[in-house]
């Protein structure tokens, strides 16, 4: 901290309180008091200081929250606000961190409103509307949607996903054991049937985009957002936090997502770095992926069907 500019980082972890409890759950670490005092402030949202945010952990769903943490914005150099106890992450391994925008266009395509989650979700038009605030529930309503349909979605194409690519494995083996054999007749078939296996692989846009996330996103990610969605926090918590003065809700980053965390800017005497969601750190969209050989993965031409594939996807855990 103080080699990025912040002269006394002591009067920080000073002021981490650090027994908190939110939604009747231990804070890890504990918070900043100013986060604290923002969360318990009386609202229109709620309307008492000892409202939700100090009811039990069952009714809401929360089962973590994360606070203070020394670390960096995941990517970058730069200091997160969890460093300075002015960040939450709840629920942080059931509610997602996306930042390629082809997992977004993946989503989009996926869901029966489309959450649109590569544009700016909080339209800084509707600064001056004085309906902003209806407007942004319905966004989290969409949102939620999105995230219920993507997990109705991925739990009908993973058993198809997972059968059309054990056709096309046992398809290649098939070809490798008849190349070895050196019959014509065997090499002939083996290469008709890889070829059928993997054209009905790769001919449906469902499996295509199942494949996209298996192969960008972790294993654990993806088996959760398949039993759970990608966005687990209830509305309800969401719209308690999110109102609160100056706290900024990560599902409304404009280029990457990471719908558990809940932030401040840094206080006055910190070194201030961008919390403008434009400037998060982002990637750039990436085609969804292919069958591969291996002569392909080193850059030559496409390969001949009599080349066994060396496969980029591995089958998703049970």
């Amino acid at each position: 901290m103080y080699q990025q500019g912040t002269p006394d980082p002591m009067r920080y972890w000073r002021e981490i309180e650090p027994a908190v409890e939110l939604f009747g759950v231990r804070v890890e670490a504990g918070i900043h008091r100013e986060l604290l005092r923002r969360l318990k402030a009386a609202t229109e949202k709620s309307p008492s200081d000892l409202t939700a945010l100090d009811a039990d952990a069952e009714r809401y769903g929360v089962a973590t929250v994360y606070g203070f943490q020394p670390r960096t914005i995941h990517g970058t150099d730069r200091l997160s606000n969890h460093a300075w106890g002015l960040a939450i992450d709840v629920n942080a391994t059931w509610n997602a961190y996306i930042t390629l925008g082809g997992v977004m266009e993946v989503i989009n395509r996926h869901t029966t409103e489309h959450a649109d989650l590569r544009r700016d979700a909080v339209d800084h038009r509707l600064a001056a509307r004085e309906d902003r605030e209806i407007v942004l529930e319905q966004r989290d309503e969409v949102l939620k949607k999105a995230s219920y349909d993507l997990k109705i979605r991925l739990a009908g194409i993973e058993p198809k996903a997972t059968s059309l690519f054990d056709a096309v494995q046992r398809a290649a083996d098939e070809l490798a054991n008849a190349e070895a054999t050196g019959e014509a007749a065997r090499v002939a078939l083996a290469q008709a049937q890889y070829a059928q296996a993997r054209k009905a692989y790769e001919a449906g846009p469902d499996v295509a985009d199942y494949i996209y996330l298996r192969t960008h996103l972790p294993e654990k990610e993806l088996t959760i957002w398949t039993l759970e969605g990608f966005l687990n926090l209830p509305l309800e918590v969401i719209k308690m936090i999110k109102f609160k003065e100056g706290v900024v809700w990560g599902g409304e980053y404009e280029r990457i997502k990471d719908f558990m965390h809940f932030e401040l800017a840094p206080l006055p005497g910190a070194r201030h770095f961008p919390v403008n969601p434009a400037d998060r750190p982002t990637r750039h969209f990436v085609p969804v992926p292919r069958l591969t050989t291996a002569a392909a993965e080193s850059g030559a031409d496409e390969p001949s069907v009599t080349s066994a594939p060396s496969l980029s996807w591995r089958r998703p855990c049970r």
